[in-house]
């Protein structure tokens, strides 16, 4: 809205009959306020890019149809590219960057991480199927929502 102000001071001085003033000086401040508007846009943006680039760049646990001695092999290379992840887990699973998730892929979520997409909920240890999920990152509500499975994936 502020624009829309500031354009209509740069027309109305562009009139040399009602404005004593030149259109430079209307035309000015028009320029000024878009040029910081683009500024501070542009590095929201690059902030948005770079916190996408990490949250794509997060190890993730998938589901692996490959032979065992192949994923054996891809955990050494996964463990060399991210040290700090968590190696307790089924010899099934393979280490994947969270960019590389497919759509239909299974993922294994561990207590207090990040999921790194939308996914369905399709078992828990807990023994009456329930999760308790936190959604801060996508409402910024801190409050926990609980979430129920039908039935636990072992049962299928």
């Amino acid at each position: 809205m502020a624009n829309v102000y500031f354009l209509i001071i740069a027309i109305l001085q562009s009139i040399p009959q009602i404005s004593p003033l030149t259109p430079l000086t209307g035309i000015l401040p028009l320029v000024f306020v878009i040029v910081i508007s683009m500024i501070r846009e542009g590095i929201e943006d690059y902030r948005r890019y770079v916190d996408d680039q990490k949250a794509n760049s997060q190890p993730v646990r998938v589901l692996s149809n490959e032979k065992p001695e192949n994923i054996e092999q891809k955990k050494k290379e996964a463990l060399d590219q991210f040290p700090f992840f968590v190696t307790n887990f089924p010899p099934c699973f393979d280490i994947v960057k969270s960019e590389e998730l497919k759509v239909g892929q299974m993922v294994l979520i561990y207590e207090d991480e990040i999921f790194p997409a939308d996914l369905i909920l399709l078992g828990t240890s807990d023994k009456d199927n329930r999760a308790f999920i936190e959604t801060a990152m996508l409402d910024g509500e801190k409050s926990l929502k609980k979430r129920k499975t039908k039935g636990n994936i072992n049962d299928l």
